[in-house]
């Protein structure tokens, strides 16, 4: 889809392909049309299952999801969660998840395909500096990108609330309860 950068997906995978790099970009909850599908660097998988997707990440060096269009999405989370950097761009929610050269790299609206397949065939032959980006996308993971540091975070944004809404006579309310149980 459009709104999810897929041709732009395409064209970087393209641009490696031409390029001699060797590639493959598997196309992941959409069906491309027969023009796409017939390229030979590209495996339409069409939608998968959460299994089915984090085998596909697991092998994957990156995710690329240059999104025109998207606030947070879960998936930057499950590609850090098994050490895959993140290839977007710094629209909605994306930046507070992905930190530009640290844990991923945000391209912005006007970035050149080759300047992206560039980045890419770049970081892949610098074993170094993608194991870096690697481990800081797990650790990104591990740190931030989570749902138990989520939920932490939540409690403690509510609990000091506790008080004051039982001050102003507001019943407790089995938000409270679940919140200071954890």
């Amino acid at each position: 889809p459009i709104c999810k950068g897929g041709d732009i997906a395409v064209a970087v995978a393209r641009e490696l392909h031409v390029g001699g790099f060797p590639i493959q970009l598997s196309l992941a909850g959409v069906d491309p049309p027969a023009k796409i599908r017939r390229l030979p660097f590209v495996e339409a998988l069409g939608f998968i299952r959460k299994p089915a997707l984090t085998r596909l990440l697991d092998s994957a060096a990156f995710l690329l999801l240059p999104s025109r269009a998207d606030l947070s999405p879960i998936v930057f989370n499950e590609a850090s969660s098994l050490g895959v950097p993140v290839i977007s761009r710094p629209i909605g929610g994306i930046p507070a998840i992905i930190r530009d050269g640290y844990n991923g790299r945000l391209f912005a609206d006007d970035a050149a395909v080759p300047d992206i397949a560039k980045y890419i065939r770049r970081t892949i032959e610098d074993p170094q500096r993608y194991r870096e980006l690697a481990l800081n996308a797990f650790t990104e993971y591990e740190t931030r990108l989570n749902w138990d540091v989520a939920a932490r975070r939540v409690v403690e944004t509510l609990v000091p609330l506790k008080s004051c809404f039982t001050r102003l006579g507001f019943s407790r309310h089995p938000t409270w309860a679940i919140a200071t149980q954890m």
